[in-house]
């Protein structure tokens, strides 16, 4: 019965894309009767999917796990993880490991990361220079499973704890895998765009690893003023190394900025009538939206020295505050996941950017000026339109600005109980838990980082 599900539906949710052309309904159908850790794997997942709705399944997905990984261990102590058996032992491990927060929204599966990071640096090393067009696929297929994984894993674990990819592997990725006719496949976890999602990792490190950082951070500074530069930075001792947390951090920014994402017509469609490629381009979109949101929340700096050439990227008036643009620009991403239905398999790859965009939907204590949207980022999305230009309003008025603010929350707050319901609800419901609490905290005027709270809950996993 649990075999059955898996198919009928599990394997639906684990990948932006259904069909014969998706890996976890096709590659795991050839394998799963002749693998005993796959076999395992997939009943696990099943299990603890439908223990949100028969709570006694809970204790066989967790049994499930268990013999998937007592399969794992014994295959690798008999040496069967040789040449001939290692893509299953590492497909094996993407199942069961992506999936452990499915049994415990606190479990990233991270050490079955650096699994799969060791398993994928092996297999090169099997294949030598002699790689023909189906190991190349091979190899993209599982390059960008680690890649997805680990921007996941980067906003709650150390680098030096779990290593980065290209640390492993040369950091070539420039797009999605190509076909025959040079038009771009999706990958069922990164889409058309696996460039934005390794900035978008790199993003989440860089910033953990500042906040966690010994020294002071960069000082205080009023996000409203314009005229902030670095001159008017204190001599402290360890201000030069501040000022390499902001250029790092500006690097990345000017790579996100830079990406061209491609054209429908430059894209192959999968074949699942849910997920037209026009969704896949939303979503990457969203995802460089959601890197640029967070790179101006940490580092200020970035956006305020910006700002007198801020035609380059966005039409802003002059004196507008930084904090009512990143406002704006969590509305914007809202809005591109708006235009995404509820049915759409790239549901599972959404979470993380909801999380992001909607930890910024802060309400001000202060009436907001409009600000229009350059064509630069075709931004073209209705939130700048009635955003209270008309001045200041008095305290007993509510400004089309919080209108747009509480529609926002609201739509986030049902897709979610939306994804509850589709996909793995243990994860999700410690999603919907983080983003209320960060709401909740930020109405009180308190100041609140979103991935504060996600080392403890890591409700991340993407199912």
């Amino acid at each position: 019965m649990l075999v059955e599900y898996y198919f009928g539906y599990i394997c639906v949710i684990f990948s932006s894309f259904d069909g014969m052309l998706n890996p976890f309904r096709s590659t795991v159908g050839q394998l799963w009767d002749g693998s005993a850790p796959i076999y395992y794997a997939i009943q696990s997942m099943a299990a603890a999917y439908l223990s949100h709705h028969f709570p006694r399944m809970s204790a066989v997905g967790i049994q499930m796990q268990r013999e998937a990984f007592r399969c794992l261990y014994h295959s690798t102590r008999t040496g069967m993880d040789s040449r001939g058996n290692i893509d299953k032992t590492l497909l094996t491990v993407l199942l069961v490991g992506q999936t452990t927060a499915w049994h415990n929204p606190r479990d990233l599966g991270l050490a079955h990361l650096k699994t799969a990071k060791r398993l994928y640096k092996q297999r090169l090393v099997y294949q030598g220079l002699n790689v023909d067009n189906k190991m190349r696929r091979h190899n993209e297929f599982f390059e960008q499973c680690i890649l997805y994984w680990d921007l996941l894993a980067g906003f709650v674990e150390d680098e030096e704890n779990v290593l980065m990819l290209e640390d492993e592997t040369p950091r070539s990725i420039s797009a999605a895998p190509v076909a025959e006719n040079h038009q771009i496949f999706p990958h069922p976890w990164t889409g058309i765009a696996p460039n934005i999602q390794i900035l978008f990792a790199q993003v989440g490190r860089l910033i953990r690893s500042y906040r966690k950082s010994t020294f002071n951070p960069l000082p205080n500074i009023a996000l409203n003023d314009p005229f902030f530069d670095f001159s008017s930075l204190p001599v402290e001792q360890n201000v030069f190394t501040n000022i390499e947390w902001v250029t790092k951090a500006q690097l990345l920014e000017e790579e996100l900025l830079a990406v061209n994402l491609p054209s429908e017509t430059q894209l192959v469609d999968a074949g699942d009538k849910n997920t037209p490629v026009r969704q896949y381009i939303l979503l990457a979109e969203a995802y460089r939206c959601a890197a640029l949101l967070e790179i101006y929340r940490v580092f200020p700096t970035i956006y305020l020295e910006r700002q007198p050439d801020s035609k380059e990227i966005l039409s802003l008036p002059a004196l507008h505050s930084a904090d009512g643009f990143l406002i704006s620009l969590a509305l914007h991403v809202i809005s591109l996941l708006e235009k995404i239905p509820p049915s759409s398999g790239t549901r599972c790859l959404q979470p993380i950017v909801m999380i992001v965009a909607a930890s910024e939907l802060r309400f001000s204590p202060v009436s907001m000026q409009a600000f229009p949207i350059d064509a630069a980022f075709d931004f073209n999305f209705r939130y700048e339109q009635g955003s209270a230009s008309s001045g200041t309003v008095g305290l007993n008025s509510i400004t089309q600005f919080e209108l747009d603010i509480a529609t926002a929350r609201r739509f986030v707050a049902t897709r979610l109980q939306d994804f509850k319901l589709s996909l793995a609800a243990k994860p999700m419901a410690k999603a919907l838990i983080l983003i209320e609490e960060t709401w909740a905290r930020a109405d009180l005027g308190q100041e609140v980082f979103w991935s504060k709270s996600l080392e403890t809950r890591s409700p991340l996993n993407r199912n």
